[in-house]
C-alpha cells in the first residue's frame, strides 16, 4: 500500500491507512457538531474529542516524510502548507460572512478573517499554521537527535522539554481569545501530538509485523482504544482536573492525548493487518473510504454551514436515523461538491489570466 525509497524514513507514495485514519477524524468531528441535533447523550460528544488530536498527531507523520523527502526544499514545504490552506480558508470565510449576514461588509470580513471566527471551527487553520511554522525546528530536533548514539534518551527528553512547553503555552498564552488550540501560542498541547507524529514517522519502518503479531496488536490496540473512549465518555475528563494540563477538550488533556494515539495505533496495525491476510476485497474497500481523507479540508471548512442549512428544512423531521444518514452523507458529499465547484472555478480564473498575459 505504500512505496519507501532507499532512504528507509522517506515515504513516496500515499499510504491508505493515512487517509483512512483522517476519515475517523472528520467523522469524529461531525459527531462533535452535530450535538443535540442528531442525539442528545451527553456522552456522545466525548467519545468524538479524539478527532483534532488525531489530525495533529497524521500532521507530524506527514510533514516528517515531506522533510525528509525535500531536505533542500523546506522553505518551500512550509509556504505551499500555508497556502494550500490558506487561501480555502480565505474563500470560506467570505462565503460564510455572505450567507450568515445576507450581504458583504469588508469590515466585518476582515475582522473574522483575522479572527478566525467566521465559523468557529476555523480556530484550526491558525492552529494549523503555528504548527507548520515550528515544524522545522520540531523535524531539526528529532533529525539532530537521530544522529547521537543514545538517540532514544534524547528523543525522551525532547519530549520532556515539548511537554513542559506546551505546560507553559497552555496555561499561560493567549492568542486574540481564538477558541481551542488556535489561541494557544504553537497550539499547547497538540505540540506534544505534533511531536509524538513525527517520532512515530522516524520509527515507521522498523513496524513489519507477521500476519499472528498485527492481528495481535490492531486487537490489543482496538480494545483499549474501546476501553479509553468509554472511560472518558462516563468519567467526562474528571480524571483529568487532577492532572497537569486539565480537563480540557481543546487543546487535549492528556486522556485525549493517549485517546488518539491507541486510535492511530489501532488504524496502523489495522491496515499491517490487512498487507498480511491479501484480501482484495478489504483493501479496495480501505482505498475506497480513504478517498474522503484526503479532502478532510474542505469537509471541515464548509460542514457547518451544511448543517445549518439542513436544521432548515429538516430541524423537526422525526425519524432520527433517516435524519442522521442524510446530515453526514450531505456534510460530507456536499463539502465535496463544494471543493470541486471552487476549484473549477479558481482554474478557470487562472486560464483567463495566463492566456490574456495579465
Amino acid at each position: 500500500m505504500f512505496f519507501m525509497k532507499k532512504n528507509k524514513n522517506v515515504v513516496t507514495k500515499r499510504i491508505y491507512w493515512i487517509d483512512f485514519a483522517r476519515f475517523l477524524a472528520i467523522l469524529g468531528v461531525i459527531v462533535d457538531h452535530t450535538n443535540g441535533i442528531l442525539y442528545t447523550n451527553s456522552r456522545i460528544p466525548y467519545l468524538s474529542y479524539y478527532s483534532v488530536s488525531l489530525f495533529i498527531l497524521l500532521m507530524g507523520i506527514t510533514t516528517f516524510w515531506s522533510f525528509e523527502r525535500k531536505k533542500n526544499s523546506i522553505k518551500n514545504i512550509i509556504k505551499n502548507k500555508c497556502i494550500s490552506i490558506l487561501i480555502p480558508y480565505v474563500i470560506a470565510t467570505f462565503i460564510y460572512c455572505v450567507f450568515y449576514n445576507k450581504a458583504f461588509n469588508i469590515d466585518v470580513y476582515i475582522d473574522k478573517l483575522i479572527h478566525f471566527n467566521a465559523s468557529w471551527p476555523f480556530y484550526y487553520v491558525l492552529l494549523y499554521i503555528q504548527l507548520v511554522v515550528i515544524s522545522p525546528i520540531v523535524y531539526y530536533l528529532v533529525d539532530l537527535f537521530s544522529k547521537k548514539k543514545n538517540h532514544f534518551i534524547y528523543e525522551m527528553i525532547g519530549l520532556l522539554f515539548v511537554i513542559a512547553f506546551s505546560f507553559f503555552t497552555t496555561r499561560y498564552t493567549n492568542l486574540f481569545y481564538i477558541y481551542g488550540g488556535g489561541g494557544k501560542l504553537f497550539g499547547g498541547t497538540y505540540l506534544i501530538l505534533f511531536y509524538i507524529g513525527m517520532l512515530f514517522a522516524k520509527y515507521y519502518n522498523i513496524f513489519n509485523p507477521s500476519k499472528a503479531k498485527s492481528f495481535f496488536l490492531f486487537l490489543i490496540f482496538l480494545i483499549s482504544t474501546i476501553i479509553c473512549g468509554f472511560f472518558i465518555a462516563f468519567d467526562k475528563l474528571n480524571i483529568d482536573k487532577s492532572l497537569p494540563f486539565g480537563d480540557g477538550v481543546n487543546p487535549p488533556s492528556i486522556s485525549l492525548i493517549l485517546y488518539a494515539i491507541l486510535i492511530l495505533l489501532m488504524v496502523f496495525f489495522g491496515e499491517k493487518l490487512i498487507i498480511n491476510i491479501k484480501n482484495n476485497v478489504v483493501t479496495n474497500f480501505l482505498k475506497k473510504i480513504s478517498f474522503f481523507g484526503r479532502h478532510t479540508l474542505y469537509i471541515f471548512l464548509y460542514h457547518i454551514i451544511i448543517r445549518d442549512i439542513l436544521n432548515k428544512f429538516m430541524g423537526t423531521y422525526d425519524n432520527i436515523w433517516l435524519k442522521r444518514i442524510v446530515y453526514f452523507t450531505l456534510m460530507i458529499v456536499g463539502s465535496l461538491i463544494i471543493e470541486y465547484l471552487l476549484k473549477k472555478i479558481q482554474c478557470i480564473i487562472k486560464k483567463i489570466y495566463n492566456e490574456n498575459n495579465y
